[in-house]
């Protein structure tokens, strides 16, 4: 993390004038990959449209709805329920509900802003109480945009 070097302790057999073990500091030998000393953390949140609007919402439901964790039915008849009636008419409805709580002044669903904003924060603080660039922090989400597959690549 820093350029310190980490050290461990390892114990002396020989032993003080007053019978007492003593531990020794010894060095670690530096790691052969320098990228090793980075951690990533990817903060996940469930998943939010890109926009308010009918194909960014049906996009969205389409492949949260098409996971077999979300919806335990058989896949044959769900996939007919789901692009048949579901996909057909509940992006409309799920629409306008986003977009009485979207936010205007970043164009963005809460959740997103919310998930983004905590990176951010997250990512300062550690920046700050650390003084390191090793800790790299981003978000993604489980269904949407940005996908962790994505975010992973970038890190």
């Amino acid at each position: 993390m820093n350029s310190k070097k980490k050290t461990t302790c390892k114990l002396n057999t020989d032993l003080e004038e007053d019978g007492a073990t003593r531990l020794q500091p010894i060095q670690e030998p530096p790691l052969k990959d320098p990228q090793m000393d980075k951690v990533g953390v990817i903060l996940v949140n469930l998943g939010t449209p890109d926009r308010a609007d009918f194909w960014s919402v049906r996009r969205y439901l389409k492949e949260f709805l098409s996971d077999r964790r979300v919806v335990d039915v058989n896949p044959l008849v769900w996939k007919v329920i789901l692009n048949l009636f579901i996909l057909t008419f509940r992006p409309f409805k799920t629409a306008a509900v986003y977009k009485s709580v979207w936010r205007q002044d970043t164009d963005e669903s809460p959740i997103r802003y919310y998930t983004r904003r905590q990176a951010e924060k997250l990512s300062a603080k550690f920046s700050e109480k650390f003084r390191t660039q090793n800790i790299k922090i981003d978000w993604a989400m489980r269904y949407g945009n940005p996908s962790i597959d994505k975010v992973l690549q970038r890190l």
